[in-house]
C-alpha cells in the first residue's frame, strides 16, 4: 500500500516539474513582448489559488522574473507585496510596497502600504505612507486613500444586529442576502440555510421589500443565487420580490453586482444586508464603499445601510468580531473594491 504522504509528495513533485517546464520554455521566448505576455498569463493561472503553497511559490517566482524583466513596471513589486501579506510575511510585504514607491514613485503602492500598516497598527509606517501620498499623490490618489482610511477607522463602530429591526422603511427599501459556498453535491450548507431563515422572517415582516440573492459560484449545476431563490419561493415568497445576482464569486463582486441591480431597480434609498455575524462588519464596510463609488457616478445621495446577522459564534450581542485574519481580508477587499488589485494587471 502506498502511504498517503508519499502520494502528496509525488503530486507536489509533479506540480513543481510542470511549473518548471512552463517557466523554462517561456524564459527563452523571443521577442521580449511575447515573453512578458506569456509570463503574465502564467502568473494569472497561479493567482487563482495563490494561498496554496505550490501556487504561492510559483507565482512568486514568476512575479520576480517579471520585475527583473520590466523593472519600470512597479506593479509586479506591488503583487509581490500582496503575495507576502497573504502569508503574514508582513515586514517583507510592506518592504515590497515601499520599493515600488521608491523605485518608480508609484503612489498606489503607498496606498497599499498605508492601509495594511493601519491594520497592523504600524503607526510609523502608516504615517510615512500617508505623508508620501499627500506629497506625491494626485487628487484621485488622495481621495482614494482618504476614503479607505475612513472606512478602516469606522469598522469598529458598525453595530451588529441579530434581530429583525422594527423600524426599517416600508418603501424604497431592499434586502441583500449574501451567498455561501455550496456543498460539493450542489446543496445548501448550514451557514447559508441559517441566513435564508433570517431572510424569510425579514421578508415576512416587510412585505413591500424586495431581496437580492447574490452568488454565482456553481456546484453540480446549481448556483448559490438559484438555490436561494428556489428556497424562498418554496416557502411562499413571491418570485416578483426576488432578484437573482448570479455572476459574483466573492464578497466584493456580490456587492458590486448587487448595487448595479439596485440602480436598475430604481427608487431604492435603504439597504439591509444579511450575512453571518463573523462576516457582517467586513460586508457592511465594503457595501458602504461600493455605495460611495456608485453615488459619485450619478451624483445621488448615499444609501442608508443596515444589517441583520446569523449568530455563528457564541454570545448574544457581539459588538465586534473581526479577528486578525478577518481584518486582513477586510483590508484586502476594501483595496480591491477601490480598484487596487491584489496583483495589479494580473488578478483582482
Amino acid at each position: 500500500m502506498i502511504k498517503k504522504d508519499n502520494v502528496v509528495k509525488k503530486d507536489n513533485l509533479k506540480f513543481i516539474n510542470n511549473f518548471e517546464r512552463k517557466f523554462v520554455a517561456i524564459s527563452s521566448q523571443s521577442p521580449l513582448p511575447n515573453r512578458i505576455a506569456s509570463l503574465e498569463t502564467l502568473a494569472k493561472s497561479y493567482a487563482r489559488t495563490y494561498w496554496e503553497e505550490d501556487s504561492y511559490e510559483s507565482l512568486k517566482t514568476v512575479l520576480q522574473k517579471l520585475d527583473a524583466t520590466v523593472p519600470q513596471n512597479s506593479n509586479y513589486l506591488i503583487g509581490l507585496g500582496s503575495l507576502e501579506m497573504s502569508k503574514e510575511n508582513n515586514e517583507v510585504g510592506l518592504e515590497y510596497y515601499k520599493q515600488a514607491f521608491k523605485n518608480n514613485q508609484n503612489v498606489e503602492a503607498e496606498i497599499y502600504r498605508g492601509l495594511y500598516a493601519k491594520y497592523l497598527n504600524e503607526d510609523l509606517v502608516y504615517d510615512e505612507a500617508k505623508g508620501n501620498i499627500i506629497d506625491y499623490g494626485s487628487d484621485i490618489d488622495k481621495a482614494t486613500f482618504s476614503s479607505l482610511d475612513k472606512k478602516m477607522s469606522e469598522i469598529k463602530d458598525i453595530k451588529i444586529n441579530i434581530d429583525i429591526p422594527k423600524d426599517l422603511p416600508k418603501k424604497n427599501h431592499i434586502f441583500i442576502l449574501l451567498g455561501y459556498e455550496l456543498n460539493e453535491d450542489g446543496t445548501i450548507q448550514n451557514a447559508l440555510l441559517q441566513r435564508l431563515k433570517i431572510a424569510k422572517r425579514a421578508l415576512d415582516k416587510y412585505p413591500e421589500s424586495k431581496i437580492i440573492v447574490t452568488g454565482g459560484r456553481g456546484k453540480n449545476g446549481n448556483t448559490e443565487s438559484k438555490l436561494m431563490a428556489k428556497w424562498l419561493e418554496d416557502r411562499g415568497i413571491g418570485g416578483n420580490r426576488i432578484i437573482q445576482e448570479n455572476m459574483a464569486t466573492d464578497t466584493v463582486e456580490n456587492l458590486l453586482y448587487s448595487m448595479k441591480l439596485i440602480e436598475i431597480e430604481g427608487n431604492i434609498k435603504n439597504i439591509t444586508i444579511i450575512s453571518s455575524v463573523t462576516h457582517i462588519q467586513r460586508s457592511v464596510s465594503i457595501l458602504k464603499l461600493v455605495d460611495e463609488i456608485f453615488s459619485k457616478r450619478t451624483n445621488r445621495e448615499l444609501m442608508c445601510i443596515t444589517n441583520i446577522s446569523w449568530l455563528d459564534i457564541a454570545g448574544n450581542q457581539p459588538d465586534k468580531v473581526l479577528d486578525k485574519s478577518s481584518m486582513y481580508a477586510t483590508t484586502k477587499d476594501l483595496l480591491r473594491t477601490a480598484n487596487c488589485w491584489t496583483f495589479p494587471g494580473i488578478s483582482r
